[in-house]
């Protein structure tokens, strides 16, 4: 790319940032949503809110100096990207007067989260999994599988009940900031360069989505989808190790999320991909039943030993998930709006700024990815999943949270064209993507007790 040309693209990606940036900071209605899905606005000490979040910003940029990438700098710079996500999420619950005393509301409540609440009510958990197929539970519970549940019964019973909502929360903080190392894997899928891959991670952690939703089991969420299509990737490419990887993903992502299934369009797209590279050979067939036939077993045999353990019925808990979410009608969520304006929320819990560095990914991709097919079908893949699930209707609105786990599909690439700048207008980008993380804080009440 003609460095004219990246100093003209460098200039329209912070221009749609910066103008993106002042309209939350002056509460522009359109930008808050259709009004099926208005989010409400609220008005946080905005000096105080990018004072706090501050503070994260010189951990990103520590992370990315320039220097040797060897293994123990990469580990040493992927911890400080956690301690930056993680730090981004406390403290933007903390640019809130109530703080951690909000923070306890929200997990509290029986309408915001309702796993604790659920929690609360168990006093045999092996009886209770049994019959969790039929359990009368709160509002979000009922459409979930048990894991979130059981993840706050667990902290009951370590700290107390005192003390589980404010740790519980802190824990799934912490957890998922280890999507930062999980997207340096993820990404190798497109780049074996460490350069770009380590912008990539700096993008995720600065993932507005991960901070405004903060404490929701929906930041976790990323990280299984990126563990399911890594070990999905690399074991039809003969990787026995991987296949476990995929298996052991895909069990944990079906206890928490069954919204998580989505990622099987991935799986199909790219397998079909797959036969298609090996032109459809009676070996490739061969290699694409057995990786499925071995994870899919290993679920299966995950779930039978879960069963015969304690009864519960993962059959009839999706069923019963389902109809749960069908007596929720969907007629105030109309499809046609839904097709375009999902698309939208989904970009803005990424910042906004992945829409037009996902313009310059797709313009220049040979120049980001040489002629690496594979990496360009990659990535048209992940981005096909995006489109389907959103035109299929399946997870309509809030889809900045609701369709964070797809998220990885669009940071790599934008991460790719990212890197196509110098340093100094990484950073500029990079530090825009925090002050929209700020100004998204400061502005939007994206949960409520």
């Amino acid at each position: 790319m003609k460095q004219a040309l990246s100093t003209a693209a460098l200039v329209a990606v912070l221009l749609v940032g910066i103008a993106f940036a002042l309209g939350v900071v002056l509460q522009v209605d359109a930008i808050s949503g259709p009004s099926y899905w208005h989010r409400r606005w609220h008005d946080l000490d905005l000096l105080r809110t990018f004072a706090l979040l501050a503070t994260a910003l010189p951990a990103v940029f520590a992370a990315l100096r320039e220097g040797p990438l060897d293994a123990a700098s990469v580990r040493a710079r992927l911890v400080l990207l956690m301690l930056a996500s993680f730090a981004l999420q406390v403290l933007g619950m903390l640019c809130d007067p109530d703080g951690f005393t909000r923070l306890q509301a929200i997990v509290l409540s029986p309408v915001a989260t309702s796993y604790l609440t659920d929690a609360l009510k168990i006093t045999d958990p092996g009886a209770w999994l049994a019959g969790f197929h039929a359990a009368s539970l709160e509002l979000h519970s009922s459409t979930h599988p048990p894991g979130p549940i059981l993840f706050y019964y667990g902290v009951r019973e370590l700290v107390g009940e005192a003390r589980a909502p404010i740790i519980g929360a802190l824990a799934i903080g912490a957890v998922s900031t280890l999507g930062v190392p999980a997207m340096w894997w993820f990404s190798r899928l497109w780049t074996e360069q460490r350069a770009p891959r380590l912008l990539a991670c700096a993008l995720y952690a600065l993932l507005p989505a991960l901070a405004a939703f903060f404490p929701e089991f929906d930041q976790i969420y990323p990280l299984f989808a990126m563990l399911v299509v890594l070990g999905w990737v690399n074991a039809l490419e003969g990787s026995r190790g991987h296949v476990l990887l995929f298996a052991a993903a895909l069990f944990a992502a079906t206890m928490f999320a069954w919204n998580l299934l989505a990622i099987g369009v991935f799986v199909v797209l790219y397998s079909t991909y797959f036969l298609w590279r090996r032109r459809c050979t009676r070996q490739a067939l061969r290699q694409l039943a057995l990786t499925a036939a071995l994870g899919l077993g290993a679920v299966a045999a995950a779930y039978l030993a879960l069963w015969s353990m304690t009864g519960y019925d993962p059959v009839r808990a999706f069923i019963h998930a389902l109809n749960e979410q069908a007596m929720r009608a969907l007629s105030d969520r109309p499809w046609l709006s839904c097709v375009v304006f999902d698309l939208y929320d989904f970009l803005l819990g990424s910042g906004m700024l992945m829409a037009p560095l996902l313009y310059l990914f797709l313009r220049h991709a040979r120049s980001r990815l040489g002629h690496d097919d594979a990496a360009l079908a990659l990535a048209w893949i992940g981005l096909a999943t995006i489109l389907l699930i959103d035109v299929s209707g399946l997870l309509r609105a809030e889809t900045a949270r609701v369709w964070l786990f797809l998220q990885p599909f669009v940071v790599v690439p934008a991460a790719l064209a990212l890197s196509g700048f110098g340093q100094p207008g990484r950073y500029a980008v990079l530090a825009l993507q925090w002050s929209i993380v700020a100004a998204l804080i400061g502005r939007v009440a994206f949960i409520a007790p």
